[in-house]
């Protein structure tokens, strides 16, 4: 009987209430994002992004809308391909900040093993590290993930670094862009 009882208590306690999910903490929001990584429902994260991260994620993709429309009506259809060829595929389709968001991740997430590892390894190691707005949670791997407190909900800043680049090179083919705009225009006839 006692060796039943023990092999209860160790389910009990091991099966636990499960991992909080309220992105009112530090943790909860660590979290979300793991289970919607390991759901494969990468469109999830979005709303978990800082502000600073989601607003660069809405700026390129108006500007890959920009530049999609263009090389779609002025480009030369002999160049449109090579134009198109500059972005990762699905950027351009993209119809939301969000779905260009899930795109940009998509290739590293589907690399990731999914499993028991990898949640474990994303959940939160004790309790975040709250300073006033700011927060820092560890995992259970040892990476430490950065948040900011916005509306009443914490917010991941892990993705601003890479976002940053994207734009950065997104800014860049934009500016070629509108070289080249220039170059056809110069050289296409005028009608009379």
């Amino acid at each position: 009987m006692r060796i039943v009882s023990a092999m209860i208590i160790a389910l009990l306690t091991t099966i636990g209430c499960g991992d909080s999910l309220d992105t009112s903490t530090p943790e909860g929001t660590v979290h979300t994002i793991r289970d919607a990584l390991l759901s494969k429902r990468l469109d999830a994260i979005y709303p978990h992004l800082s502000r600073k991260t989601r607003s660069m994620v809405a700026e390129v993709h108006l500007l890959l809308q920009e530049q999609n429309n263009a090389v779609s009506t002025v480009y030369p259809p002999e160049h449109r391909f090579g134009a198109r060829g500059a972005y990762p595929a699905g950027a351009l389709s993209a119809k939301t900040p969000q779905a260009l968001m899930a795109t940009l991740i998509k290739d590293r997430a589907e690399k990731l093993k999914l499993g028991p590892g990898l949640s474990f390894g994303l959940t939160a190691r004790g309790s975040a590290t709250v300073l006033d707005t700011s927060a820092t949670v560890a995992t259970q791997s040892g990476e430490t993930i950065h948040l900011n407190l916005e509306d009443g909900h914490w917010r991941v800043t892990i993705w601003e670094p890479p976002v940053a680049q994207v734009l950065e090179r997104v800014q860049a083919n934009h500016a070629i862009l509108k070289s080249n705009l220039k170059a056809i225009k110069s050289h296409t006839p005028s009608s009379k």
